[in-house]
């Protein structure tokens, strides 16, 4: 038997390192105190899961969940009638503190875990499911635990550009449902794995941007090839209707697109050096980012443009005022002085899209940057030409437009 059975006989912390690390722990079990999770000399026997041998405190919620992470873990290595009288009380004290559904999930993720035949596994467990034309599947990086969801997290993000959007999407979201339901840190992974589930967002700018650089890097022929004509419209439209960039269903639709071109035209070559992954521009703006600052951020959504609260305070009055002129300057300032943040988050929105331009423009002389923008551009191409070439052709049923819109 192991020689740590419970918390209180963990005296350097390691084993219940070893187990959050691979089971999660809750917030109620992280902040407690060192009493309430392991109990002292005045904690009475009948408090003890394994009263005979002061096994298993269960006076605490904290107590009682970290008993039952020990306890299933050795629960294997215990004799019959020691195991079932101690998750009876186990369970009991759960109940009574009502965290019995809390201690059930963590029940079922050590039996999980302690699966070693992977036959035995259902499908939802794996990262991946490979399916083939004769009909067999082969099921890679299962996710019995914290480790094994890392670790199915680190290759999809080495080997992303190996995959196609749609598949990778669909396994990243699964890394990161996994994730929560074992409580695992991704840390500086867990951006990534976002983009490629599909959890962020952009502004319309940054996805025309993105659009136009496939155009850029495919060649400008006077005459235009179809795909970049396609192309072309495509980015006129995501300016246009800017709103669109709001729907989750038209993002993930034009990331597998540009995906599917990209790997058409043997594009992905280019990732990390002239070209960005459409993932990586289109869900940009991660959703934990967005909701720990949405409140700070001011701007239009007619141009997609959105700054940090605290960096428009920089901006020049007079500046503002010499390129939008004096009531504007008035109408965003305290005394005319220094901008007034409030005021302005109210009128921005209001503004048309010359006006929200030329504030950008002032914006950029003062050094001050959009939040979060990762604009993919395409320098080379002459704007007005493309303008023009694709404002001749309509959007055809079969375009690039009516296949995400």
């Amino acid at each position: 038997m192991s020689t740590v059975c419970d918390q209180a006989q963990d005296l350097n912390g390691q084993e219940f390192h070893r187990l959050t690390a691979l089971f999660g722990c809750p917030e109620f079990v992280k902040s407690a105190s060192v009493d309430a999770y392991c109990g002292d000399e005045q904690t009475e026997p009948h408090m003890f899961a394994d009263v005979t041998r002061r096994r298993w405190p269960c006076h605490t919620a904290p107590a009682t969940w970290a008993s039952a992470l020990f306890f299933f873990d050795k629960k294997a290595e215990l004799s019959a009638s020691v195991a079932k009288l101690a998750e009876e009380r186990i369970r009991a004290s759960s109940q009574f503190f009502n965290i019995d559904k809390i201690v059930d999930d963590l029940s079922q993720k050590v039996k999980q875990s302690s699966v070693n035949d992977e036959n035995e596994l259902s499908d939802d467990a794996f990262a991946i499911i490979m399916k083939f034309d004769d009909g067999h599947k082969e099921r890679k990086y299962p996710m019995r635990n914290g480790h094994e969801v890392k670790h199915a997290a680190e290759y999809i993000i080495n080997y992303r550009d190996d995959f196609r959007f749609d598949d990778k999407n669909v396994i990243a979201d699964k890394v990161l449902q996994k994730s929560a339901e074992f409580g695992v840190n991704l840390g500086e992974l867990r951006d990534d794995i976002e983009r490629m589930a599909g959890f962020g967002a952009c502004a319309a700018k940054d996805a025309a941007a993105l659009v136009r650089s496939r155009v850029n890097v495919l060649g400008w022929p006077l005459d235009g090839k179809p795909i970049q004509v396609e192309l072309e419209k495509l980015a006129c439209k995501l300016e246009d209707d800017s709103h669109s960039v709001h729907h989750h269903t038209t993002l993930t639709k034009l990331a597998s697109t540009i995906d599917m071109i990209d790997r058409e035209n043997n594009l992905i070559k280019n990732y990390g050096k002239s070209l960005e992954r459409p993932e990586d521009i289109i869900f940009g703006v991660t959703k934990e980012a967005i909701a720990s600052i949405s409140t700070e951020l001011i701007g239009s959504d007619l141009t997609g443009t959105f700054f940090k609260r605290a960096d428009l305070e920089r901006l020049s009055v007079s500046e503002l005022g010499d390129a939008l002129g004096a009531d504007f300057a008035e109408a965003i300032s305290t005394a005319n002085a220094w901008v007034d943040t409030e005021k302005l988050a109210q009128i921005l929105p209001t503004l048309p899209r010359n006006d929200m331009e030329i504030f950008e423009a002032v914006a950029a002389e003062a050094g001050v940057t959009p939040f979060a923008t990762k604009s993919a551009e395409a320098r080379s191409l002459n704007p007005v030409n493309m303008q023009k070439m694709a404002a001749s052709h309509g959007s055809a049923e079969g375009s690039l437009w009516n296949s995400i819109k």
